[in-house]
């Protein structure tokens, strides 16, 4: 959790999500989910996105033209009842809300870290 930008007292929060994630695999007996099972409804799989994740949460408030539309904030949770998103704006607030927009960053130029190969060490010749 603190990998993701989230403190600690918001493992309740991380931890349902996890447990309705984990509700969504079919059992082998019954072909269903068990979400499923006792809701007679099933959540798409694209509701799902990874915790701590930045987003804009988008304010339905009339709003000046120079205002901003939205706060930001790091998705925490899922409510699956309402079928929205548990945000903790930057505020410390936390807010449900379906009006969320993902701030996916791009991650093509992001350089991984090289487990298989033996690193030469630096040195002036290898420069």
């Amino acid at each position: 959790m603190l990998d993701l930008g989230l403190k600690p007292n918001l493992w309740n929060e991380v931890l349902s999500s996890c447990i309705l994630a984990l509700n969504q695999i079919p059992s082998h007996q019954s072909k269903k989910c068990p979400y499923e099972l006792f809701k007679n409804s099933t959540i798409p799989l694209d509701f799902f996105k990874p915790m701590g994740n930045p987003v804009a949460v988008l304010s339905n408030q009339r709003k000046y033209k120079l205002e901003p539309r939205g706060n930001f904030g790091r998705l925490i949770g899922l409510n699956a009842e309402l079928k929205s998103y548990r945000v903790k704006l930057d505020d410390g607030k936390i807010v449900n809300s379906k009006s969320v927009k993902f701030l996916d960053f791009d991650t093509k130029d992001s350089v991984m870290p090289d487990y298989g190969r033996q690193k030469t060490p630096l040195t002036l010749e290898n420069l």
